[in-house]
């Protein structure tokens, strides 16, 4: 089973204010931490609330960003059936296509930590900045600012304390971000 990322909303604006919060779906996997854009409201929902439908950044990102984060309940699927809390190794944790999970509108200043896995290259201390991709979801290390558009500056490299069993250390790499708009 691959590692999925793990997001922890450090400082940010959406904590406080439920407005910046949508209920989203998509026709792929999303990780906790991984951006997109809000489309339109998504059609033929069991619910009376609004969910709305996501796709990836553009390549600029000067598009409204919004973040991926759900509380970690592994979920185990076994054909159709979904049993959830079986597992409880947060990075087995995903938002599965056309499930319904939580997203937050960035905004300027947010600060995050995210685990390595949410962050495509390899880092180096040169890497000072994680943009968005053009048609993917998750970030990626850079070493140069983007000229236009939104980006996560790095602040530095810590980690995240998990939950683990022997001879794991219970710790996984992450990186603490401040989204810049």
């Amino acid at each position: 089973m691959a590692n999925h990322a793990i997001l922890i909303q450090s400082d940010v604006l959406a904590k406080d204010n439920d407005s910046l919060n949508k209920n989203v779906v998509a026709t792929v996997d999303i990780d906790n931490g991984f951006i997109f854009n809000i489309g339109a409201i998504a059609t033929g929902r069991m619910k009376d609330e609004e969910v709305y439908t996501v796709s990836a950044p553009l390549a600029d990102g000067t598009d409204k960003l919004y973040m991926a984060y759900e509380p970690e309940l592994p979920q185990l699927r076994i054909g159709d059936e979904i049993f959830k809390g079986v597992d409880i190794n947060v990075k087995n944790f995903t938002n599965y296509a056309g499930d319904e999970f939580t997203g937050f509108k960035l905004t300027d200043g947010d600060l995050i930590r995210i685990s390595l896995d949410g962050i495509e290259g390899t880092y180096g201390d040169t890497m000072k900045y994680a943009i968005p991709q053009a048609g993917k979801y998750n970030l990626a290390f850079s070493a140069d600012k983007p000229v236009t558009g939104s980006y996560f500056e790095v602040l530095k490299k810590t980690f995240i304390s998990i939950g683990a069993s022997f001879p794991s250390t219970g710790r996984v790499d992450a990186f603490k971000l401040r989204f810049v708009a």
